[in-house]
Formats: C-alpha cells, structure tokens, sequence
C-alpha cells in the first residue's frame, strides 16, 4: 500500500479535532466530580485517553476494509427506497471497489489520536501512582 500524502488542513482539523476531543472530555469530567483530588484527575485522563486509543483502533480497523460488507449493508438498506436507476452501489462487489479507491487516495491519519491518547493514559499512570504512594 502507498504511503498517503495527507494535507495541511487535514492534519490541523485532525489535530483540533483530538485536541477538543480530549480537552472537552478530560474537563467535563474533572469539573462533574464531587472533590477536585488525585482521584478525580485520574479519572480526567484515563476516560478520554481510552476512548481516543480506541478511536485510532477503529479508524485503523475501519482502513483495512475488514467491514465493508457490513458498511454496504447499512447503505443498502437506505438506498432500497431510490429507483434502481438512482442508486449509487450495483452491489456489495461494487461498494468495495469504490471503497478500497477512497481509502487509497484519502487515508485516515491517526497520529493525533495516538499521541494524545497515549500522553493522557501516561499522566493518569504517573497520578495513580502518586495517587498510590501517598495513601
């Protein structure tokens, strides 16, 4: 597979996007918590540091085409109400053709996703065991 040349306004959407992502997460949830401690600082990084791991797990998933057919199926069910002449898939064949030509010229950049999602995880560890050791 060729190496994709994703472009600057890609790559500082997807950055501001896994920013706010995990600003807006980590935020919310320190401020909902009854005590601002040790404990509610973990919880801060850890939530959003998982759920952005897991967003770059799925968005690598989602790149090898493991779940085409399935992607098609949800697409076949809204495309059952056009005219035959109107629909934009002959069939599942079809959608995975033009899916693997999507992926090949537009690639998922998860690099924002990875670094945030690891730096968060890597501070809610070092709080723990602050957090640990100080009991």
């Amino acid at each position: 597979m060729a190496r994709i040349q994703h472009t600057k306004k890609s790559m500082i959407l997807v950055w501001s996007f896994a920013s706010v992502i995990a600003l807006a997460m980590g935020l919310s949830i320190y401020f909902v918590q009854a005590t601002y401690d040790l404990r509610a600082l973990i919880n801060a990084t850890f939530i959003p540091g998982a759920t952005l791991l897991g967003l770059a797990g799925l968005i690598l998933i989602s790149r090898t085409g493991n779940f085409d057919i399935m992607a098609y199926s949800f697409v076949a069910m809204g495309q059952r109400f056009r005219p035959r002449e109107m629909r934009q898939y002959e069939d599942a064949v079809d959608y995975k053709a033009k899916a693997e030509e999507r992926r090949s010229k537009k690639g998922g950049y998860v690099l924002p996703y990875l670094i945030w999602g690891g730096a968060l995880l890597l501070t809610a560890l070092i709080v723990n065991i602050v957090f640990m050791t100080s009991l």
